[in-house]
């Protein structure tokens, strides 16, 4: 049986607090305008990270 590491840096991540969608486009169109404003508010929340490093 598989057991998660609960001292893995994912753990402290950023992102856990925010929704995927945050960080993927969805399934259907999505808008340039849409996108930008997706993506900055994406790497604002990579940017503040602490684990940022070990994740990208």
């Amino acid at each position: 049986m598989l057991q998660i590491n609960t001292s893995t840096w994912q753990y402290d991540a950023l992102c856990r607090q925010h929704s995927s969608n945050l960080f993927f486009p969805p399934a259907t169109f999505e808008k340039k305008d849409d996108r930008e404003k997706r993506e900055v508010k994406a790497k604002a929340v990579c940017n503040g990270c602490p684990v940022r490093f070990e994740c990208l």
